[in-house]
């Protein structure tokens, strides 16, 4: 579990609220830029010189190699850091990673640190963020006092920042990120319409368990595709019919181009006499032909 307790904070008050913000006491740092569900933080810790850390060095690689060496039991935050050699660690070390707290509206905080473990990343996400929002983050540097048990020590630090609102109404610009059928948020919420489906793989059709929202049940259908656009869908096509007439032009430069509803609205702005321009990926690969010797090029459908 995580021990906290009050520390001071020193933050650039012309920096609050932007989607770019910095704060730094001269040791740590935090650079913390805000997108529409994204938070990045950029995290520093520099200019240790005695043994009660990581020794006489100033190193951000050498303390990033000392943290990837400390062992915090079977669950550790961060992908692919060992777990069980800290006999590896040099002599000393104590500084376990960060923890962030987030203060959102009503001053409620809620700590982003997973199962109470340190965060052992210098550059970090919270995914969790939502757009047009108004949230303070505290970081502390986080030490070890016992096995399982760290708490913060040394000054935190607050960024203040704003989340940006693709539907803002004076905003000329709208940037809009859906989600993946392959995330294992997806599969978490949706995993009981897991079914096989046939697919087209490079020319061959292919049995794939998925879960495809558009074979799902009307209510389960549209959760599952709202959940999954967050918000693109209806922004494309709401943008595409704003060209009322020949007068407009949609240029677009698109990746895989099989989304039903964006064809059926650039169809329409067709018809409609619009001048529509479109660039597409051409995604496929070369695969031995049947019975035959050589290769062809396959497209994905």
């Amino acid at each position: 579990h995580i021990r906290r307790r009050t520390c001071r904070c020193t933050e650039h008050p012309s920096e609050k609220g932007r989607m770019r913000t910095r704060s730094e006491d001269g040791v740590f740092s935090v650079h913390a830029i805000a997108g529409t569900h994204v938070v990045v933080f950029g995290l520093d810790v520099k200019g240790y010189n005695d043994r009660s850390t990581l020794g006489s060095t100033d190193s951000t690689e050498e303390l990033a190699g000392a943290i990837s060496r400390i062992a915090l039991g079977d669950d550790v935050v961060g992908e692919g850091l060992p777990t069980s050699d800290a006999k590896a660690a040099p002599s000393g070390v104590i500084f376990a990673g960060f923890a962030i707290d987030r203060i959102e509206a009503g001053d409620h905080t809620v700590s982003l640190n997973r199962n109470g473990k340190p965060i052992q990343k210098f550059l970090w996400c919270d995914n969790t963020a939502l757009p047009g929002r108004e949230y303070v983050y505290t970081i502390s540097r986080m030490k070890s006092v016992e096995e399982g048990d760290f708490e913060p020590y040394g000054a935190s630090l607050s960024v203040q920042v704003t989340t940006e609102n693709p539907n803002d109404p004076n905003s000329t610009h709208g940037v809009f990120f859906n989600r993946g059928l392959t995330g294992a948020r997806y599969v978490k919420k949706f995993g009981s319409h897991m079914k096989y489906h046939m697919l087209n793989k490079f020319g061959d059709k292919v049995w794939k368990q998925v879960i495809n929202p558009r074979k799902l049940d009307p209510a389960s259908s549209k959760e599952a595709r709202e959940w999954l656009s967050r918000g693109l869908e209806e922004a494309l096509i709401g943008f595409i019919a704003q060209a009322k007439d020949p007068t407009y032009r949609l240029l677009g430069a698109v990746y895989e181009f099989t989304h039903v509803e964006s064809i059926d609205a650039f169809a329409k702005a067709v018809e409609r006499g619009v001048d529509v321009k479109i660039v597409r990926h051409c995604k496929g690969s070369y695969r031995p032909k049947k019975g035959k010797n050589g290769k062809e090029w396959i497209p994905d459908s």
